[in-house]
């Protein structure tokens, strides 16, 4: 019996003693350490952007004064090319899935593009109607947004991030000559006939302004080809957007007021959508390439002018809005 016990009690010490080097070999054996894209951090990056824009406003007064049409006076400002650089930061908390991301964007100063102004009276006969050239774009734009997912909204290769966010968006444009066009009236309102050059393209004949706050609810959406390959879509909708246009007719400031004298004041939704395809260079470093769309639609609202805006006298608008898209190129860096 006490050689059966002894035999038992060498096989448990042998065995404890295994258990000990076993566990002496799992501590010497260093853990892999997480990759660069599981760490908490911040990016920071630059983009350019190329785009066209257009913008739109119309008012109707015909509850004012019977003989106008509905609309009474639409301008529209289209074909308006500017080029921006813009920086933006994000960073990225994996432990609790929180994300902070924003940009801010200016430039501009690039000529193209026209303007051109109808009037109708009632029966929407068309009584004057004229084109200018844009020239000196002036553009500025900034947004911020707080988001949840990260890596807890993950689904194979596909990754989402909610968010919320402030967008501001100004976007101006300077107007130049003014030539008269076709109307039912044979260029009676003016006494000269279509296609009269009223003031050369060298002459400044007003300024338009409009001017967003916008709030962002929206989804970037990250789906990975490869590990260097990636496309991501940040699409926002804009529930509410608050809009301010000022307009300077500087030929008619006897009769409307000092410039800004035609001031726009709507509210409205509208959307933000980037796209964009990304290269992951190194661990740290990225290039990507896309475009990106902007609308605004702010037509609930009303104008005026420094005569009349006294007295309480305001326009409904029937159209307000902004346009602009084109094409992206950015570098980003992620410390």
């Amino acid at each position: 019996m006490r050689g059966w016990l002894l035999a038992g009690l060498v096989a448990a010490l042998s065995c404890q003693a295994q258990a000990a080097d076993f566990s002496a070999l799992r501590g010497e054996v260093a853990e892999a350490p997480p990759s660069t894209s599981e760490l908490s951090g911040i990016t920071l990056g630059a983009r350019y952007w190329y785009s066209i824009g257009r913008h739109d406003y119309a008012h109707n007064a015909s509850g004012f004064d019977p003989i106008l049409g509905n609309p009474t006076s639409e301008l529209k400002y289209t074909n308006i090319p500017a080029s921006t650089g813009e920086i933006f930061a994000r960073y990225d908390d994996i432990e609790t899935g929180l994300v902070a991301k924003g940009m801010f964007g200016a430039g501009g100063l690039t000529d193209g593009g026209t303007m051109n102004d109808r009037d109708w009276f009632v029966g929407q006969q068309l009584f004057s109607s004229t084109n200018s050239s844009l020239k000196n774009s002036d553009l500025v734009y900034a947004t911020l947004d707080v988001g949840w997912g990260a890596e807890y909204l993950t689904f194979g290769e596909l990754q989402f991030l909610p968010f919320v966010g402030y967008g501001y968006w100004h976007d101006g444009v300077g107007i130049w000559g003014l030539t008269q066009l076709p109307d039912d009236f044979g260029g009676a309102f003016y006494g000269t006939p279509p296609g009269t050059v009223l003031f050369t393209p060298n002459q400044k004949v007003g300024s338009y302004i409009a001017a967003w706050n916008m709030v962002r609810l929206g989804t970037e959406a990250t789906l990975k080809f490869t590990p260097q390959l990636s496309l991501t879509v940040d699409a926002a909708f804009v529930p509410y957007a608050q809009g301010d246009g000022d307009d300077s007719h500087l030929l008619r400031q006897q009769e409307l007021g000092t410039k800004p004298n035609v001031l726009i004041r709507g509210h409205g939704w509208g959307t933000q959508i980037d796209a964009m395809a990304h290269y992951q260079v190194t661990s740290n470093f990225s290039l990507g390439v896309g475009g990106r769309y902007w609308y605004i639609d702010a037509s609930s609202g009303s104008m005026t002018n420094p005569v009349i805006s006294p007295f309480g006298i305001r326009f409904p608008l029937v159209r307000f809005s902004s346009e602009r898209y084109g094409v992206l190129a950015e570098a980003a860096y992620k410390f």
